[in-house]
């Protein structure tokens, strides 16, 4: 593990990486990067890679966690391979409302499943703006929902928010049956066919385990940043 949260655990985790974290054998699917699964925790422009199980994992959270300008990529080690795994209980019943979480100006690439992930939420997973979702296996956004906390059978989601989010290389919206309003301003609200290479600066996501600055900020990179003429220019983490 890396940064691991657990029974009625909180804090913040402020400009950390972590990375290589690779279990052996069963272990392989239960080893994440950062996990928070307690009472509520804030991550803010943490950095995660190669790991064997999620980026980010806050499944059985009875708290609402924060995601803020965080960055999940290479997740392709043998476990469940997410780069965001936001909420869940494992498909099973609770007897509490589930928190909602906040992921904002987050990244998810090259992930072996899903890049942002609801989980089989039994309600409402999160509220998503400003992300960048690039090539991930599965797919970019995937918003599965559970229909309630007493019946753990899984729908296509229908109470996440989703603004603002950027999706490249699987421009749609996976696993989702959203009321309009919740759901706006997306790159896949557009014409995919305008999402193409020359939106983007660069596409060389080698860039993403460049140095941090000398005060830990996240590195400067032109990475799935888009150009100026992009019509897109107001959406995911780099506007």
């Amino acid at each position: 593990m890396g940064f691991y949260f657990v029974g009625h655990g909180t804090g913040s985790c402020i400009r950390c990486d972590s990375y290589n974290n690779i279990g052996v054998g069963q272990s392989i699917g239960n080893t994440d990067c950062f996990g928070a699964h307690g009472d509520g925790v804030t991550f803010k422009e943490c950095r995660t890679w190669n790991c064997s199980d999620d980026g980010f994992d806050c499944i059985n959270s009875k708290g609402a966690n924060t995601f803020d300008t965080c960055w999940a990529f290479n997740m392709n080690a043998g476990g469940d391979s997410n780069g965001f795994k936001i909420g869940g209980f494992g498909k099973k019943v609770i007897n509490y409302d589930p928190p909602v979480h906040t992921i904002k100006n987050c990244l998810g690439v090259n992930n072996g499943a899903h890049g942002f992930y609801s989980n089989h939420q039994p309600g409402q997973s999160a509220t998503w703006t400003h992300n960048t979702s690039y090539n991930n296996k599965k797919g970019n956004f995937t918003m599965v929902e559970c229909a309630s906390i007493s019946n753990p059978t899984d729908i296509p989601g229908t109470r996440e928010i989703l603004h603002y989010n950027l999706s490249y290389k699987n421009n749609v919206l996976d696993e989702a049956n959203l009321p309009s309003e919740n759901n706006t301003d997306n790159s896949w609200n557009e014409d995919t066919e305008n999402i193409s290479a020359d939106n983007f600066q660069s596409l060389d996501a080698s860039q993403l385990t460049k140095d941090r600055g000398p005060d830990g900020a996240l590195p400067d990179i032109t990475f799935m940043k888009l150009t100026n003429k992009s019509r897109f220019n107001m959406l995911g983490c780099f506007n």
